[in-house]
């Protein structure tokens, strides 16, 4: 099989490269979230609340979008720390 993927690269010229791609900015987020007590992490979440109400209104879904899924998160990580 791999003889047959090699002679068919090579007929068409195929040279195989390795992808790169950045580290999304998200994780480090995420990292930061780890480090706060859950009272700061509701801080966060009321802020980003009225940050995406913000955006909304200035009709900039992209950041609104992110703001929510940045909260979505943060629930997430408090949720997981009340469980414990």
């Amino acid at each position: 099989m791999k003889l047959v993927k090699k002679k068919k690269k090579k007929e068409h010229g195929i040279t195989p490269k390795t992808i790169m791609k950045s580290v999304p900015e998200q994780e480090i987020v995420l990292d930061e979230s780890k480090l706060k007590s859950i009272h700061d992490l509701r801080n966060d979440v009321i802020d980003l609340d009225a940050q995406m109400k913000k955006y909304s209104e200035e009709l900039d879904f992209e950041q609104a979008i992110s703001c929510r899924d940045r909260i979505k998160r943060l629930e997430k990580e408090i949720e997981y720390r009340n469980d414990r």
